[in-house]
């Protein structure tokens, strides 16, 4: 998930702190952060004058159920899809 703060340090101590996320990497305006888990970083936070979603990847186990949440985000009125490239 990669999200836009704010204030990305009081965003980046929240997840810390209360998400018990790791610090993996730093940027002049992005936090990078990970889970311990095989990803290398889970979140990515990104300083930005209003809060806002700039990534969500969500995985599937089937295609159908890709096409199905695609379509569901496609559908929906402030839903937008920017990239599909893995859509037949």
């Amino acid at each position: 998930m990669a999200l836009g703060v704010p204030d990305l340090a009081a965003a980046r101590e929240f997840c810390e702190k209360h998400w018990q996320l790791d610090l993996v990497d730093t940027g002049s305006d992005r936090v990078f952060l990970g889970a311990g888990c095989q990803e290398n970083q889970v979140l990515r936070l990104r300083a930005t004058a209003e809060p806002r979603v700039d990534l969500l990847c969500l995985a599937a186990a089937h295609d159908a159920d890709v096409y199905a949440i695609a379509g569901r985000v496609a559908a929906h009125p402030l839903g937008r899809l920017v990239r599909a490239r893995h859509l037949r």
